[in-house]
């Protein structure tokens, strides 16, 4: 079969490997379509440690091509998207229900060969049946959407909630989208490029700020009265935008830290927590449970996903697609696999 070959940053390589083969409780899944995101552009670039040579890829969807010995929850041909986190199962953090914190797990393209490759074997388990009417292009996306549901959930936004959610990336689209079914009411977004702002606008954002021509804090506590946000959520991963989310929270609110930021955040105040009682939340990947109601709700319209996929690609373009999204981070793209 065809993969994307990574053998040492920038080094990627299409190239014939040996097909691989399902085992007991496990399937070959036909990849249809795989996502270019943020994690498989920092892997491509040397950013994260990896084991070389590594096929890579994270996100992705496909029909079922053969089932191994034991297979029952799906059969060849079913169209599904795949749970992207593996995991041990029989650590304490597995069966406490948190097996997105194993540390024996891990994540396809980047301590497992990943989907950027024609085919790919993932354990039934992993597996999640899609309709007909979601494309596999829009697939690869929920993965991601899970992400954000399984973060939400730390924060539960009730209706009425004024939310605030900084950063219009892919993820902070998302999660706007996502807090809007819910019930926020204002939901403010901010971003630094009007056409997200646009998006967001179309996604239910009651209103947005544009970070470039207005103070995002001082135009939050216009739109809340003096309070500051109920919940703010943090999509960008940086420390200014980290900072800024203590200082437009409310006494009493609820930070989610979605973004990530390796960098420490200089300047903020932890005397916060005791004078606001806040309460600041992280959130890391996703497990299985979070698929199926989004699936639900992709497949209904609550969730559009049709103006994230902005571009697409063959397997043989991979290496451009991803010196492109390298040196524009700030567009989203979706690889496919078309016959070729």
């Amino acid at each position: 079969m065809k993969a994307a070959v990574l053998y040492a940053p920038f080094d990627l390589r299409i190239e014939e490997v040996e097909k691989p083969k399902p085992e007991s409780e496990e399937v070959l899944l036909k990849v249809r379509a795989s996502g270019i995101r943020g994690t498989d552009v920092s892997i491509y670039a040397g950013k994260q440690k990896v084991t070389y040579p590594l096929i890579i890829g994270h996100e992705f969807a496909g029909q079922i091509a053969e089932v191994g010995e034991g297979v029952t929850r799906v059969k060849t041909g079913d169209r599904v998207v795949s749970d992207a986190v593996f995991s041990c199962g029989k650590c304490y953090l597995c069966q406490k229900g948190r097996r997105n914190l194993c540390v024996e797990g891990g994540i396809y393209g980047r301590e497992k060969d990943g989907s950027y490759a024609e085919y790919i074997v993932v354990p039934e388990i992993a597996c999640f049946k899609i309709p007909d009417n979601i494309p596999f292009e829009e697939a690869t996306i929920i993965e991601m959407l899970a992400t954000i549901y399984r973060g939400q959930k730390w924060i539960p936004i009730n209706p009425g909630e004024s939310v605030l959610i900084i950063g219009q990336g892919a993820a902070g689209l998302l999660n706007t989208q996502l807090a809007k079914v819910s019930g926020a009411t204002p939901l403010i977004v901010s971003d630094f490029f009007q056409w997200k702002l646009e998006l967001a606008k179309k996604f239910g954002a009651d209103y947005i700020i544009d970070a470039k021509k207005e103070n995002v804090l001082k135009k939050t506590m216009e739109l809340t009265e003096g309070c500051g946000a109920d919940i703010v959520i943090e999509a960008v991963g940086n420390p200014d935008t980290v900072k800024l989310s203590f200082e437009a929270v409310r006494p009493g609110g609820k930070i989610l830290l979605f973004g990530i930021t390796t960098k420490p955040v200089d300047g903020l105040n932890s005397s916060l927590f005791y004078f606001k009682e806040i309460t600041a939340i992280g959130t890391r990947g996703l497990v299985g449970d979070e698929f199926k109601p989004l699936i639900k709700l992709v497949a209904s319209g609550a969730i559009n996903l049709t103006p994230l996929n902005m571009d697409q690609y063959t397997l043989d373009q991979l290496k451009s697609a991803l010196d492109l999204h390298y040196k524009n981070p700030a567009s989203f793209k979706v690889l496919t696999f078309p016959k070729n």
